[in-house]
């Protein structure tokens, strides 16, 4: 006979029963909600699930005021809300920007610098992309001081005032960057002074020439109708080449043979001569500017007559002086000093519109070119 086996005690479904939080933290971690919510939860939502991802994204930004440039990468790759809200997050971007690149100052308004640093981001596409792109071209040019592909372009619009990019998002509605100053002529006249002394390296010649190059080329078509004169100087300026229409294309040809003088460096003469070049009744009309390459490298006395020079070439001519520093030992006060001479007639005489941040340069400013880093 089979024996029958016992019958087995039918299994009753669990009880769910909600877990209790720990009470062992007065603030205990919220849980996070779907990465499907985009927005603030109504006010009936269930306060245990509001967490970080719930809230606006102007919030999660203000959480993000501490976060350096490599935070907010870690950030950005915890999840796809994080990610869009990271990367769309031009405040912040900007300020990581600013805090490694821009150059303390107490006069904001004729910052070279920060409206360099407005005009490239605009041209890059975004303050985040501005820093991808000037962290990649420190480590590729290590250990020199160069400008980006999108730092260029902006000094030469700074100068030209060509672009009317727009505002970056996070900008200050203030910063008017699109703005070209209505007095300035569609067409220019331009004298570019390049130093060929000694203290001036092979590679240090050839990016002024470079930069000289592109400068030209561009003005070419922003400015049809433009003329472009070339003075090589050392102790004495030498005219390479005579105001030629930039149409010819003899100024971009005479850059590309030029050969360097060398001897010592005498910056103050150079600025004499564009300003009797630039003064003169036979100068085209239009739009009048230097562009200065050089080191700087001189003493005192010959500062003070390079001073006096630039801002007789404002009041005399019109001009307006740009200069830009090359090498390994520049001397970035005192052409910095040489731009703000014309920059203090323009601005006192109100010749560019008021109440914009990067008017405040467009008189005249000193950019970096290529400097060795300390």
């Amino acid at each position: 006979m089979v024996r029958s086996s016992p019958a087995l005690p039918l299994l009753q479904p669990a009880t769910r029963t909600r877990l209790e939080r720990p009470q062992t933290h007065s603030n205990p971690i919220a849980l996070p909600v779907p990465l499907s919510t985009r927005s603030t939860l109504p006010v009936e939502a269930d306060p245990d699930r509001v967490g970080l991802l719930s809230l606006p994204d102007e919030l999660i930004s203000s959480c993000m005021a501490t976060l350096d440039a490599r935070d907010l990468v870690q950030l950005e790759l915890t999840c796809r809300r994080t990610r869009e809200v990271v990367a769309n997050d031009a405040l912040r971007w900007r300020q990581a920007v600013e805090q490694r690149w821009s150059t303390p100052v107490t006069d904001r308004s004729a910052s070279p610098q920060d409206a360099l640093l407005e005009a490239a981001a605009s041209i890059a596409g975004s303050w985040k992309r501005l820093y991808s792109e000037k962290h990649l071209w420190d480590r590729q040019h290590h250990p020199w001081i160069t400008p980006t592909v999108s730092e260029t372009e902006a000094m030469i619009d700074i100068i030209t005032g060509a672009r009317s990019p727009p505002i970056p998002a996070g900008s200050p509605t203030s910063v008017m960057l699109s703005s070209a100053p209505p007095d300035l002529s569609p067409t220019m006249t331009v004298v570019i002074l390049i130093d060929g002394s000694s203290s001036v390296t092979e590679e240090d010649f050839n990016s002024m020439k470079n930069l000289s190059s592109t400068f030209l080329t561009s003005l070419n078509i922003t400015h049809p109708g433009s003329s472009a004169c070339l003075i090589q100087f050392n102790q004495y300026p030498r005219v390479e080449l005579d105001l030629t229409p930039l149409a010819k294309g003899q100024p971009v040809a005479a850059l590309s043979t030029m050969e360097q003088l060398m001897g010592s460096t005498d910056i103050a003469a150079p600025i004499h001569r564009a300003r009797e070049i630039l003064a003169d009744k036979e100068c085209p009309p239009g739009d009048k500017v230097i562009v200065m390459l050089t080191d700087g490298q001189t003493h005192a006395e010959e500062l003070r007559l390079a001073e006096a020079e630039a801002r007789g070439a404002a009041e005399d001519a019109g001009a307006r002086l740009f200069t830009f520093g090359v090498g390994r030992d520049v001397d970035e006060v005192g052409l910095e000093k040489i731009a703000a001479s014309t920059r203090a007639v323009h601005n006192s005489a109100n010749r560019f519109v008021s109440g914009h941040d990067f008017e405040g340069i467009r008189g005249g400013c000193y950019f970096t070119l290529r400097r060795l880093k300390k």
